[in-house]
């Protein structure tokens, strides 16, 4: 008996989960009213990003609207009037989604969809005429007669709900065009698309999805040179973006998700390769990097592929003036690139004897005969001022050279990194040489960069730097893209704030609070630099001007 009762709740829990699951995963009832045309749609999920930072409340209250910048009478104003939106009906915490249709045309349209979470509310808000007049506009005329509600205002913009969803449109529509939204079998969804579907299924803060073939040809419109252009590098069919965006304690995220299609994933398997080999990071002799970058390409799949689609000759073009060409260029290198930097001046002098920045980059080597050809021919177009030594190349004047270390060359200005190249000095760790060894792509910008920006006497004479002082709100950025697999791949984008206790959205707040600061400063500092309190001199003050309009008189 008691096995039976516990089979029951078994299943009984089991049933609950799977349409738990279900309801999470099904599409809300207003992305509904999207239409499968639409190119471009923008998704904001307000209740994750209020329960992030900070409730709707507390950002349109009287305290937090002057902290905005609003003198006291205009903060009580303001707050009043958006306390009544706030109470409208609509589901403020609900996602809303702004789309776009016929981006290929010249009549672009589109519109906004969202939720209500009380009709009467909202019916009762759209009559309240004392709110439109304190926002400067005529109530809409409203038909609530049909099954279809409908509010047209005076800029013939309209708004039409049927229960719990609505849709607003800008483009003066007619009542049957906002009537066909509800009306949208489920193939005219957008929602039946899968990639726009996936994307709904992310938790994302913020997102846009794109038909990268609309956007494409909405970009190259009456231009049939870009049309052809694009098209013979890039296949567009199928092909959708999602850029999603999420707001966390001393984090931001932003992540690319790309889907493609078959022509692209053959290009993709042709031109690239799933990362740099861990050769490329070795024989870096210093231990933390300020910034750097990898991309790890197949250069003879790429010159294949130009020569496939036409273009390589251009390429043989470009090459010819400094003495080589793509065929050779293939057969010496792998295509593998890894850069990386250990100091940055930020207060370098232009034409100094002290660089900048100091780096090393290196680069895969496929052949070493060709490799050792090609530097011959850059070495003839630098009238010999490079000289081998070994295996190696020296640039002139001290300023390092070209370190061939097994199937890497290492290229420095730097003497001493040159040197200790050579030594086989391997020092380099952190997230850099996890990322380039893991990714087909990476950027990094680090800790030390930053800190060398906050500590640089430009830095602190700026009106940036005055305002913010040692408190710079970035600590350090990675980016990393994998390569095409079956069809998708992900570039992810992250920033790490200074602040870890606060969240991120918070902090571009506060930064969009300062930025009228660091504008006054810096006109300040224009107004004293040019002496503009003074005013410039009247026509009557100009004795240089009078003397020669007086010669010219007497002549």
């Amino acid at each position: 008996m008691q096995k039976c009762k516990f089979t029951r709740l078994a299943i009984g829990l089991l049933a609950v989960l799977l349409i738990a699951s279900c309801k999470k995963s099904s599409a809300p009832e207003h992305s509904k009213l999207i239409p499968k045309n639409a190119g471009i749609v923008f998704k904001v999920d307000m209740k994750s990003l209020t329960s992030k930072t900070i409730s709707l409340q507390e950002l349109v209250s009287e305290e937090n609207l002057k902290q905005m910048g609003q003198d006291s009478e205009e903060a009580k104003k303001t707050s009043k009037t958006a306390k009544k939106f706030l109470d409208s009906g609509i589901d403020l915490l609900n996602s809303a989604y702004v789309f776009v249709t016929d981006i290929d045309k010249d009549n672009v349209t589109g519109g906004l969809t969202f939720a209500l979470d009380n009709e009467e509310k909202f019916l009762k808000f759209l009559k309240d005429e004392a709110f439109w007049q304190e926002v400067g506009e005529k109530k809409p005329e409203i038909n609530d007669k049909e099954k279809i509600k409908i509010a047209t205002f005076s800029n013939g913009n309209k708004i039409a709900w049927q229960g719990k969803v609505a849709i607003l449109r800008s483009e003066k529509p007619s009542d049957d065009d906002m009537k066909k939204f509800f009306s949208l079998k489920d193939s005219e969804q957008l929602v039946s698309n899968a990639s726009f579907k996936d994307a709904l299924n992310k938790n994302y803060d913020i997102l846009m999805w794109i038909d990268a073939d609309q956007a494409a040809k909405a970009g190259t419109q009456g231009d049939m040179q870009a049309t052809a252009a694009l098209s013979m590098v890039a296949d567009t069919k199928d092909t959708y973006m999602v850029l999603g965006f999420n707001f966390e304690k001393g984090k931001i995220t932003a992540s690319i998700d790309y889907s493609g299609n078959e022509v692209m994933q053959k290009m993709n398997d042709q031109i690239a390769r799933n990362s740099i080999s861990n050769d490329l990071v070795k024989n870096i002799p210093f231990a933390e990097a300020s910034t750097g970058f990898s991309i790890a390409l197949n250069l003879e799949g790429i010159w294949k592929y130009l020569q496939e689609k036409g273009l390589a000759g251009e390429v043989d073009n470009s090459l010819k003036d400094i003495g080589l060409s793509g065929d050779l260029l293939s057969k010496a290198l792998t295509g593998e690139i890894f850069g990386v930097t250990e100091k940055v001046n930020f207060d370098a002098k232009l034409f100094a004897q002290e660089l900048p920045v100091e780096f090393v980059i290196s680069l895969g080597i496929k052949d070493k005969a060709a490799f050792d050809e090609a530097m011959n021919k850059l070495n003839n177009q630098a009238k010999g001022s490079i000289r081998k030594n070994g295996d190696n190349y020296e640039f002139p004047q001290g300023f390092g050279g070209i370190a061939v270390k097994k199937n890497v060359a290492y290229i420095t200005l730097s003497k001493s990194f040159f040197e200790a190249i050579n030594k086989g000095e391997s020092k380099l760790k952190g997230d850099l040489v996890d990322k380039a060894t893991s990714f087909a792509s990476a950027i990094y910008v680090g800790k030390p960069f930053f800190d060398a920006l906050v500590n640089s006497k430009n830095y602190k004479s700026s009106a940036f730097g005055e305002v913010y002082g040692s408190n710079f709100p970035f600590e350090s950025i990675i980016f990393t893209s994998d390569k095409v697999k079956n069809k998708k791949n992900q570039t992810l984008i992250t920033i790490t704030m200074t602040d870890k206790n606060k969240n991120s959205l918070m902090v571009l707040a506060d930064m969009a609070k300062k930025a009228d600061e660091i504008r006054k400063k810096e006109m300040e500092r224009f107004e004293k630099e040019y002496n503009v309190e003074e005013g410039f001199p009247e026509s009557g003050n100009m004795p240089k001007i009078q003397e020669n309009e007086k010669v010219l008189e007497d002549k």
